[in-house]
């Protein structure tokens, strides 16, 4: 299996890239097409910004194989590779200090930094408390239509973990919890809410009540959703503070394959608009994208 590594620095270490302590991670276990957009627009908003990146490829420990399972992503631990990923990242040397990086980001693949000036000192000083070590985003409302999908108190899509003794005993506890929810829809993903809220999902609790739990935990901000983790499109059942608007951070083509299509015309409008506040308009094709969605999800495998 390959595995390719992408660690993307600036070349020129001022004193305010010096103070820019935070390493972007990115991981993805097999092959899409959108990688060739997502990874040079990660790359470009970590270089302007004097953040380090990585982007991993492959598997990255077999650790997590549930061999036989008819899901692929299941089968492969597809889905617990960004723990390894990110288990490692808080090893990693930041060149302009010498020790590790205080912070690190994750973003999934098919996330798009959508506005370049948009800086994650500013997310985190907003946010974060002395005693903070994750920033998350709920997961998004309208997966609570689609059931399975909406069992989540967390969207691990875009997170911010500080590099501290806490996060790492955190990432040994998902891990440890592999048997667990190996065989569970979003296996890492519910881990992690579960983890973070104290509660197992046998009490059978609706996912506010779940959020509401990850939110007594004193290492753990929950932010708005469009502070860090905002979905391209949404529908009638979607609130506006899910879906993103011209100037967020990011935006996450989650679900789907339907979605992540729109995301080379997405990338095309912000290289005009590097605050991504003209490019509202690529949001007026969502319902050819969301029934084209709606056929994958019935007929298809769904992408992870």
């Amino acid at each position: 299996m390959r595995l390719i590594s992408y660690i993307f620095l600036s070349l020129q270490f001022s004193l305010a890239l010096q103070a820019s302590d935070i390493l972007i991670v990115s991981h993805y276990s097999g092959l899409a097409e959108y990688l060739e957009h997502t990874i040079p627009n990660h790359q470009n908003y970590a270089q302007h910004n004097g953040y380090g990146y990585i982007f991993r490829e492959g598997i990255l420990s077999d650790r997590f194989r549930n061999e036989g399972h008819k899901n692929n992503a299941l089968a492969t631990g597809a889905y617990w590779q960004k723990i390894v990923a990110l288990r490692e990242a808080l090893d990693e040397i930041n060149p302009a200090t010498g020790n590790p990086y205080e912070w690190v980001m994750w973003v999934d693949a098919d996330v798009v930094f959508s506005n370049i000036d948009r800086k994650l000192e500013t997310v985190i000083n907003e946010y974060a408390k002395p005693n903070t070590n994750l920033l998350i985003a709920p997961d998004h409302f309208m997966l609570d239509m689609f059931g399975a999908f909406g069992l989540c108190a967390v969207n691990t899509g875009v997170f911010i973990l500080r590099n501290s003794l806490w996060s790492r005993e955190f990432l040994s506890a998902v891990e440890e919890s592999f048997e667990k929810y190996k065989n569970t829809n979003l296996p890492d993903q519910t881990a992690i809410g579960e983890i973070l809220g104290g509660f197992d999902n046998s009490k059978k609790l609706t996912r506010l009540e779940k959020v509401a739990l990850v939110k007594q935990n004193p290492n753990v901000v929950v932010v708005p959703q469009r502070a860090l983790n905002p979905m391209w499109v949404g529908s009638f059942t979607t609130p506006t503070e899910s879906v993103w608007q011209g100037g967020d951070l990011a935006v996450h083509f989650l679900g789907p394959k339907a979605f992540k299509s729109a995301i080379p015309t997405f990338l095309d409008c912000l290289k005009n608009d590097l605050s991504g506040k003209n490019c509202e308009w690529s949001k007026l094709g969502g319902l050819y994208y969301e029934l084209k969605a709606a056929w994958e999800m019935i007929f298809g495998e769904r992408s992870y």
